[in-house]
């Protein structure tokens, strides 16, 4: 949802879903020197996030440029030894694509998400960077106003381009096994 309000800024306010996943890889060293790795990956949380943006869009051409900035919000359903943070910064560079009553507006978003809540085996990535896509419906002009602003409703759809977690790398030496010669 976003508010318009004077001077080209607006209020948006997103709720995202995102699955936290973990890899962890783990390397076996045997003693003939070779080497044997599998990778494991995890579903640590589902999370929602909501961002509550203030934007300036810049009114110099049809495809508008604009910026965001705000606190995000996060809470996790089902987690499974992790606490993400609840709380991180996000900003964000985008253009606004006008046709009609619809808006098609292409975002990078960064979010700096605070430490965890507590102490985990698998701690989660506090820099998150996403490529989104905002499709929105614009109301008509005499309807849908709060506080004689205009309203925007639609859907926020992308790709995180960082994973929830820190890579998990482990090496394991092998010892031999069976019998040994004496020397």
């Amino acid at each position: 949802m976003e508010l318009s309000l004077p001077r080209n800024f607006s209020v948006e306010v997103n709720a995202l879903h995102r699955n936290l996943r973990s890899t962890q890889v783990v390397t076996s060293l045997f003693p003939d020197g070779t080497r044997q790795s599998s990778i494991t990956q995890f579903l640590d949380a589902k999370t929602w996030e909501f961002p509550v943006l203030l934007k300036y869009t810049l009114p110099i051409s049809r495809a508008r440029p604009f910026v965001e900035f705000g606190p995000s919000f996060r809470i996790w359903q089902e987690p499974q030894d992790v606490e993400p943070s609840n709380y991180g910064v996000t900003v964000g560079l985008g253009a606004e694509i006008n046709r009609g009553h619809f808006k098609f507006a292409p975002v990078v978003r960064y979010t700096r998400w605070a430490f965890d809540g507590r102490p985990s085996l698998r701690p989660t990535n506090a820099d998150q960077l996403e490529l989104l896509g905002a499709f929105t419906y614009r109301t008509e002009a005499n309807s849908r106003r709060v506080a004689g602003r205009k309203i925007w409703l639609g859907v926020v759809g992308g790709t995180i381009a960082t994973g929830g977690f820190h890579l998990g790398m482990f090496a394991e030496q092998q010892s031999s096994r069976g019998p040994t010669l004496p020397a």
